[in-house]
């Protein structure tokens, strides 16, 4: 226990100061969580606020679940997407011998890590060269227009979603909140534009699992 304490020493302070605290995995926000409780029993407390201590991708769907101006478009699940992705896969190639669960699996991941890294479908389109990657470029293309003729938002997307937002809704839902951003060793450009979007509003900080 010891060890912990020194681990995250930092964690109780932050809380305290009723900042938001965002991961960079499910794992670590759960962690967190375990480790605040820990420290409240060790104090003898019977009772106390839920830390807000969230995995960002979790953050950002409970901003757009809470925030109504985001509601003329539908967040698939990722069954809802995975049966879209077949769909569009069906209309793309005819091969009874392909197995397009593994196939749809494979471009989901793919869109979601373009997605992170915020490289235009566009720019794949122009050096696709294999049959694979031609074949994950056109039936991302006709995926993605499906979501913006139904208007909806595969996960991938909802960063850039929420932060493309003309209206500016994200200042509204920070509401003057201070943010800690915990275990980005190596930001994704979509966390990078994140940050600077919250920190043109509100106090944002990064700490490492290990800081003291």
């Amino acid at each position: 226990m010891k060890e912990n304490n020194s681990t995250y020493s930092w964690l109780e302070s932050e809380i305290s100061k009723n900042n938001v605290i965002l991961t960079v995995s499910q794992h670590l926000a759960c962690d967190l969580k375990n480790q605040y409780i820990e420290l409240q029993l060790q104090k003898s407390k019977c009772a106390w606020d839920s830390p807000e201590i969230y995995f960002w991708r979790d953050w950002l769907r409970l901003v757009f679940l809470n925030n109504s101006e985001y509601h003329n478009s539908v967040l698939l699940d990722q069954n809802s997407s995975l049966f879209v992705w077949e769909q569009c896969l069906r209309q793309t190639i005819d091969d009874p011998l392909i197995k397009a669960q593994d196939l749809i699996l494979s471009f989901s991941e793919t869109l979601r890590q373009i997605s992170d890294w915020c490289i235009p479908l566009s720019e794949l389109t122009a050096s696709s060269g294999t049959p694979e990657e031609e074949l994950f470029v056109k039936t991302a293309g006709l995926y993605i227009k499906t979501l913006n003729d139904e208007h909806w938002i595969d996960n991938s997307f909802l960063a850039k979603h929420i932060l493309d937002n003309k209206k500016n809704k994200l200042a509204e839902t920070l509401n003057n909140s201070s943010f800690v951003f915990v275990g980005f060793y190596e930001n994704l450009p979509i966390v990078k534009q994140l940050m600077n979007s919250i920190k043109l509003f509100c106090d944002c900080k990064s700490i490492n699992k290990e800081s003291h």
